[in-house]
């Protein structure tokens, strides 16, 4: 995200914001908001990320459920069609019953079965590409070079 866009979002929210008691000080709507950035883009558990920004582990769940309600909110008021953006691309587990059949193979690192979906949307937020089926925990660059996505474009 570029800045811009985050002091944007800082602003918007600080006119909604409620305050949060945490760790050792009170949140501010801009610790709300780049802790809940923060968590969106790593893989870090509320603990961690407590510990990150000094909070509580209740306290930075709250935040983000809390940030989060917000942007939701908000979407609407989003823009959309971003110059030199020509799309998205994500995976997800969709959790299946134990397969008879292998498995092993569609136990994923959360230690559930599933298999994954990728989706691929243009810049219109239309999908353009849906890849389902691949079982396992596979990282998703892999998934992509796998998908038909990658050999058409």
């Amino acid at each position: 995200m570029e800045r811009t866009s985050v002091e944007k979002i800082i602003e918007q929210y600080s006119d909604n914001f409620i305050p949060r008691k945490g760790g050792r000080q009170q949140i501010t709507a801009t610790k709300a908001i780049l802790l809940t950035i923060w968590y969106l883009a790593n893989t870090e558990t509320f603990r961690q990320i407590g510990d990150r920004f000094d909070v509580t582990l209740s306290c930075a769940h709250g935040t983000v459920k809390q940030v989060t309600e917000f942007l939701v909110r908000i979407k609407h008021l989003q823009k959309k069609g971003i110059m030199d953006v020509i799309g998205a691309i994500d995976g997800t587990h969709f959790k299946i019953n134990r397969p008879k059949l292998y498995p092993e193979d569609y136990c994923n690192r959360k230690g559930y079965h599933s298999v994954v979906m990728q989706g691929v949307v243009n810049s219109s937020m239309l999908f353009v590409d849906i890849y389902l089926g691949v079982p396992r925990s596979m990282h998703d660059a892999r998934i992509f070079r796998r998908s038909v996505f990658t050999e058409l474009h």
